[in-house]
């Protein structure tokens, strides 16, 4: 969400894409820096990079960041997971129709696999 928003840069003046660029550019190095830092590393100045945080719709700088690690972190895990799926996107048409009813049997396993059954037990005597 934070990310994507960065890429839109809704509403933001001139000096607040260059931060939204640079922060893209740079994603991996801004978590450790300051916000005085990110100004001078982008050429703007500390306010502005407080008005964008708050302009995402965050408190400050620091909410920022915290917010930004999260995604990444979220980001690498989605792509580690997506990394073993025969599913790229250089997929041909063809092998995505053969590929979709094993991933779908997958899936259908492994949450059954993933149930206890004492607690779906206690859940159908709730619901009866």
């Amino acid at each position: 969400m934070l990310l994507e928003k960065l890429r839109e840069e809704k509403q933001f003046t001139s000096h607040e894409k260059t931060v939204a660029d640079y922060i893209l550019e740079h994603l991996r190095q801004v978590p450790s820096m300051s916000a005085g830092e990110l100004a001078d590393a982008s050429y703007t100045s500390k306010a502005t990079v407080v008005r964008l945080c708050q302009k995402l719709g965050l408190t400050g700088y620091q909410e920022f960041k915290i917010r930004l690690v999260e995604e990444i972190s979220q980001k690498d895990r989605i792509g580690r997971i997506l990394a073993n799926e025969p599913i790229t996107g250089k997929s041909t048409y063809s092998d995505i129709i053969n590929t979709l009813p094993a991933l779908y049997d997958k899936a259908i396993t492994n949450t059954r696999l993933s149930f206890d059954k004492n607690v779906m037990i206690r859940i159908h005597n709730y619901l009866t």
